[in-house]
């Protein structure tokens, strides 16, 4: 499809504020679209869905003596709580549950008692608090769980998910619904996992955080509607504007428009007046063409991220009419606007950094000077890039070479996604070098919350004293690995235990280890790639950095390179779940890790060491160390995204 994903990529724009700073066949998937049923509206909610959000509010209400009107409130709501809401209830309301003997426990929606909130996009916050859904859950949840055969429990919860610690995955492989569980079980974090996590190249990949339960990012549209059909991608338009279920095929759509005009109309006055021009031109001339022309070279690479995404490889010199057939669809999905006050609604940045302008036309959309260290960010050639390898030099803050746009596009039936285009002088003329759907920091509507305030509770580990000898093993491995990069050396402190874990997580494509030899190449090759991702460090602490634990049974151990890694006392039920070969049996064999209830937790056999690459946002790594033969052996590891 030519596509609607296009408009999610020409204006920037964020969840509750603003800052710069299994695929299936085409085939397949044009099939199933057609049973599918347009979203993104409060109307078109399904009965189930819909229950969810009206007791949410009627709540909300009650508490603070409110009178949200639940209907307009929710089309008000930012396009990723919109669209994490109804991906993750859709995958639960088509996700059946049936006992040992094949007898109906209802869908995994049924386990839900009621919605506490929902998280779409948080700028700056960890994966796990992204993009998911709280619950209470019925009282008869956990038991409906244990004697499913769709979820198993598996290891625990131990540095994501706070607060959260009981794990059920649902079976069959990537995608799957991750329920996790407070330790009472009356409550409930719930994502779904659209990426594995694979070794090495999870631990150096800064998307897959991001991208693991975001239906947008990505193909996983397309392994959603995989495994749970019937979803419709209804967000995916330029600017992101929802488009008609009419708009969302490929049937030319018939509209005015020439040649793209080598320059812009507008584009030698003042920036907001280009602004207002390339707006004007688009929505209420209904002359893409003329828009078009705003659109620089510079900010191709926004498109080829999207087409990327679609999995198409476009001719460079055809992406401007890559632009225009999004652009026409959307002229054709909200009519004839009277003007522009009609269809785009002003958005007010909330970083003091972006200075606002008062211009004529601050009721369509607001303008600021944005300062060039923002805006370096801000472009999309630059935001894959990780300052933190040296691949990039950030320029200081300055203003005066770049404007910013902020405003959201409106349809009759409901508010699009909040935009932001980024603005400088090229050859004379104004022009857009990049943009973005949801910038990180605009004002904008967050979904009503009522989580009861103890689940986000701090949790304080206790600490202990570890095993000297431990200790000094643990930092002679990491510094064999990131200083020395003794790679043979490094590689020595794995026990053949972990030849399960490798195959497990194992990257796509790759043949699997036969035997600890060939496992153990495969993992000093990568532990290579992992070190050259970071490069040569004279102290193993500008490598890795620790990441907080969050599970209560783990104790904190004091160390010397508390930065670095975080060093846990594990007891022996915990240690055991992290086993490779229970990590297996969790990963879709079946077969239930057994947990003991009621006995003291025995410490001193095991630690884990948890960390993370000091570049972009990559997954996190445990370490499970056990004596082996009198030494101290890491004996299992994992690689978690949230």
């Amino acid at each position: 499809m030519i596509s609607l994903v296009l408009m999610t990529s020409v204006l920037i724009l964020i969840d509750p504020g603003f800052s710069l700073s299994s695929q299936s066949s085409e085939k397949s998937s044009v099939a199933q679209e057609q049973n599918t049923r347009f979203g993104g509206t409060y109307a078109n909610l399904k009965p189930a869905q819909r229950r969810l959000v009206d007791e949410l509010y009627r709540q909300y209400n009650e508490l603070t003596k409110n009178n949200l009107n639940q209907v307009e409130d929710y089309n008000d709501l930012s396009l990723s709580v919109r669209t994490t809401f109804e991906a993750v209830t859709h995958a639960l309301m088509t996700s059946k549950l049936t006992d040992e003997n094949g007898r109906s426990l209802g869908t995994a929606l049924d386990l839900v008692s009621y919605l506490e909130t929902v998280h779409g996009k948080i700028p700056e916050s960890r994966g796990d608090l992204q993009f998911r859904i709280y619950v209470a859950l019925k009282p008869t949840a956990l038991q409906t769980l244990e004697n499913s055969r769709e979820f198993k429990r598996g290891r625990d919860n131990t540095h994501y998910h706070k607060g959260y610690p009981i794990n059920y995955r649902q079976q069959g492989g990537v995608p799957s619904i991750q329920i996790s569980c407070s330790e009472d079980g009356q409550r409930a974090d719930i994502d779904v996992d659209y990426r594995s996590s694979k070794f090495p190249a999870a631990v150096v990949n800064g998307h897959l955080k991001s991208a693991n339960s975001d239906v947008r990012a990505g193909d996983n549209y397309d392994r959603h509607i995989n495994r749970w059909s019937g979803f419709a991608n209804w967000w995916k338009s330029i600017f992101g504007v929802p488009l008609k279920e009419e708009d969302l095929k490929d049937e030319e759509i018939v509209g005015k428009h020439g040649d793209i005009p080598p320059f812009p109309r507008a584009g030698k006055g003042k920036p907001w007046e280009a602004m207002y021009d390339f707006l004007n031109s688009w929505l209420v001339e209904q002359q893409p063409n003329q828009a078009v022309a705003y659109i620089s070279p510079s900010a191709y690479a926004c498109i080829d991220q999207v087409a990327s995404d679609e999995k198409k490889k476009i001719n460079p010199g055809l992406i401007p009419y890559y632009i225009l057939e999004g652009m026409k669809k959307v002229n054709h999905s909200i009519g004839k606007p009277a003007s522009l006050a009609d269809v785009t609604q002003s958005i007010r940045p909330n970083d003091p950094a972006l200075k606002l302008i008062d211009q004529p036309h601050n009721a369509e959309f607001e303008m600021f000077e944005t300062p060039e260290d923002i805006a370096f960010d801000f472009e999309c050639a630059n935001r894959n890039d990780l300052p933190e390898t040296g691949q990039t030099k950030k320029p200081k803050r300055k203003y005066g070479k770049y404007y910013g746009a902020s405003l959201r596009l409106k349809t009759s039936e409901t508010k699009g996604a909040m935009l932001l285009l980024l603005w400088t002088e090229e050859s004379d003329y104004w022009k857009i070098v990049s943009w973005n759907v949801e910038p990180d920091k605009i004002s904008g509507k967050n979904v009503p919350n009522t989580v009861n305030a103890q689940a986000g509770a701090e949790i304080k580990l206790d600490r202990i004293t570890g095993d000297p000898g431990l200790i000094a093993t643990v930092q002679g491995f990491f510094d064999e690995w990131f200083v020395k990069q003794n790679f043979d050396r490094a590689v020595g402190y794995f026990s053949s235990q972990c030849l399960p874990c490798l195959n497990l997580y194992i990257g796509q494509g790759e043949n699997i280890a036969r035997n600890w030899s060939e496992g153990r190449n495969m993992l000093m090759d990568g532990m290579k790639k992992v070190s050259n991702a970071v490069g040569r460090k004279s102290n193993f602490d500008e490598a890795i950095k620790s990441i907080t634990p969050v599970h209560p049974l783990l104790k904190l151990v004091s160390h010397s390179q508390e930065e670095a890694f975080a060093l846990v006392g594990a007891p022996n039920e915990i240690a055991s779940s992290f086993e490779c070969t229970n990590q297996i049996r969790d990963q879709g064999q079946g077969v239930k890790v057994a947990r003991k209830v009621g006995r003291p937790a025995v410490y001193g056999n095991y630690y884990g060491a948890i960390f993370e690459l000091r570049v972009g946002t990559p997954a996190s790594v445990g370490f499970l160390w056990g004596r082996e033969k009198g030494q101290w052996k890491i004996i299992a590891f994992s690689v978690d995204l949230p």
